[in-house]
């Protein structure tokens, strides 16, 4: 890890996927061997994890919720940030 290139990433809770992807898919162009950093809060910063595991990019991500719901979205067919359910909003 000593000389690992570390990249943090943030975002805005309201962006669109498909207009994150574009950005993210530069960054890994110019930094193909980097660490991402990813504080996992909804929205942005949620969807750049998932797209960091998806395309097998070593991620450091502290989350403030259980792992299960990173991906509890999937079935749902929506280009907008994750929504969490009313139960996790009381808790986070």
């Amino acid at each position: 890890m000593e000389n690992t290139k570390l990249v943090a990433l943030i975002g805005d809770r309201e962006i669109r996927f498909s207009i994150l992807k574009e950005k993210l898919d530069a960054v890994r162009r110019l930094y193909p061997d980097a660490m991402w950093i990813s504080n996992g809060t909804i929205g942005a910063d949620l969807m750049i994890a998932k797209y960091a595991m998806r395309n097998r990019i070593p991620l450091f991500m502290c989350i403030p919720f259980p792992p299960e719901i990173i991906f509890e979205s999937e079935h749902k067919k929506i280009d907008i940030a994750y929504r969490p359910p009313p139960y996790l909003l009381r808790t986070l």
